[in-house]
């Protein structure tokens, strides 16, 4: 407990310099974007015209190149959705910077190997004709 109290004023300055006054939004980005976007974004900033209301802001999001059209789409889904978690109509407008997908490496999911070739298994046909119109065709499905 002692190490949550003492990063506790730590973490939230550092998030309210970002105009986070929760950070709850960052640490639950997985579980309110849906996939892919939530994959490769991030929430950087919130800009609010009058740092008094906290309303009709800027929510200022990373977005990996690849995916910068798709986000772009999704606007106002993720509007509804970063709204819903505050509850109030916090974010206004979305303002998109694209960053290199090299940032979101880790986020990426591993990549499955090559299934590997079926072991070619000998063909025993009593018709000659058949076993070489079956050879031809798995020539063509490799």
């Amino acid at each position: 407990m002692a190490v949550q109290e003492t990063l506790k004023p730590l973490l939230k300055a550092a998030f309210g310099r970002k105009g986070f006054t929760d950070a709850a939004l960052v640490y639950r980005w997985l579980e309110l974007i849906p996939p892919p976007l939530n994959q490769f974004t991030r929430p950087l900033k919130i800009v609010f015209n009058q740092a008094e209301q906290r309303m009709d802001g800027t929510l200022h999001l990373g977005v990996a190149s690849p995916f910068a059209l798709e986000a772009q789409h999704a606007v106002t889904q993720l509007l509804d959705r970063v709204n819903a978690a505050f509850g109030y109509t916090a974010v206004a407008r979305i303002k998109l910077q694209q960053e290199p997908l090299s940032l979101y490496a880790a986020k990426m999911p591993a990549k499955k190997p090559p299934t590997p070739p079926l072991p070619a298994a000998p063909i025993r046909v009593g018709d000659e004709g058949l076993a070489t119109a079956l050879a031809n065709l798995s020539r063509w499905i490799k």
